[in-house]
């Protein structure tokens, strides 16, 4: 019976330590995993499109306080949104009480359909995001405090057709086609953001106690070659940034309707 328990015991021990692995391979595996926990935050939310040949930077930006909904349906939310389109901007303001919702523009207020939803996530929130896919080479450091929290950071290289994939999805659920129209549509096109990719960066803060996602930042500069997504092909060469940032994390949100609703 003792030797049968050696070789048993040997086992277990290694299965557990191959399954934890490396601190880094842990943290991200972590933070990836809870990111269907974020059910509430304030965002701040930018992607930008900047080439040498454009009058300024092209894409969006998000911010504001969010609730997600228990169910299908409306969040409790107050996103202002400004939409960048090279030398002008546009502002409008998403105002929902998770009964009703409104769109603000140039102080006039809309009340939109009844019945309309918003889905961050796919009922998921931001874990349909798969960011443990998106990364190489990961390296773990010290992150400091992000919007008043001990944070460890990830620096890695980074899959751009897998990032885009993702953050693609993301903009449709959105309705947001700067984001939306950065999604490859099959292999060929993925293999194309691959070539075209010359310099990538990807850096993640999480949670050094509870591993939730605090920041995300990621930069590509795409040169010409090969068929990319129309969103980027008439900007190559092009580089593209994205920054996602959480704050008050899972702390209640309450959101009254707009002035004149």
């Amino acid at each position: 019976m003792r030797r049968a328990a050696l070789p048993v015991a040997a086992f277990v021990l290694l299965t557990s330590c191959a399954q934890a692995g490396t601190p880094v391979q842990r943290a991200l595996h972590d933070t990836t995993g809870r990111l269907d926990r974020i059910k509430s935050a304030t965002l701040d939310l930018r992607m930008a499109a900047e080439s040498p040949g454009a009058k300024g930077p092209v894409g969006f930006a998000m911010k504001g306080p969010f609730a997600l909904p228990s169910e299908p349906g409306l969040p409790v939310a107050n996103l202002a949104v400004t939409e960048l389109r090279g030398a002008k901007t546009y502002e409008a303001t998403f105002v929902s009480t998770g009964r009703r919702a409104y769109v603000v523009r140039g102080g006039r207020t809309v009340a939109l359909p009844a019945g309309t939803s918003f889905d961050l996530g796919g009922g998921n929130g931001l874990g349909s995001l798969r960011i443990d896919g998106w990364l190489r080479s990961p390296r773990l450091s010290d992150g400091g405090q992000v919007g008043g929290v001990a944070t460890d950071r990830i620096d890695a290289g980074l899959d751009v057709a897998a990032a885009f994939d993702d953050l693609g999805r993301l903009g449709e659920r959105l309705g947001t086609p700067a984001l939306a129209g950065l999604r490859p549509l099959d292999a060929a096109a993925k293999a194309a953001l691959g070539r075209a990719a010359s310099d990538s960066s990807i850096r993640v803060w999480t949670g050094t106690r509870d591993r939730l996602l605090r920041r995300l930042v990621l930069t590509v500069t795409l040169a010409p070659g090969g068929t990319l997504p129309e969103a980027l092909r008439k900007m190559v060469p092009v580089t593209l940034s994205f920054s996602l940032g959480l704050s008050a994390v899972n702390e209640p949100v309450h959101v009254d309707p707009p002035a004149g609703a």
